[in-house]
């Protein structure tokens, strides 16, 4: 299973919606913007995105069994990650 972790106001907004961590079973990779489609969370709202502990694009590929993070707009973050916002 894919495990999506929220921080910051997407686990306050999205996380009522859905057990936490939230899981996916994904048969084959998928792009972040499409796992971000299926699970209603607007582009908009995510500041950094990270799979499996590295920093991604919207277009990075979710293989079956990641971890994906996702950080709100407000979440602080560090400062040589600036470069990898979404």
């Amino acid at each position: 299973m894919t495990e999506i972790h929220l921080f910051g106001s997407l686990l306050n907004r999205f996380g009522k919606c859905h057990d936490l961590p939230i899981t996916l079973n994904l048969k084959k990779p998928a792009p972040l913007i499409q796992v971000l489609t299926w699970l209603d969370i607007p582009l908009d709202q995510v500041q950094l995105a990270m799979i499996d502990h590295q920093t991604a694009s919207r277009h990075s590929l979710v293989a079956p069994g990641g971890r994906v993070a996702l950080f709100s707009k407000e979440y602080p973050i560090f400062a040589d990650w600036k470069k990898d916002r979404f």
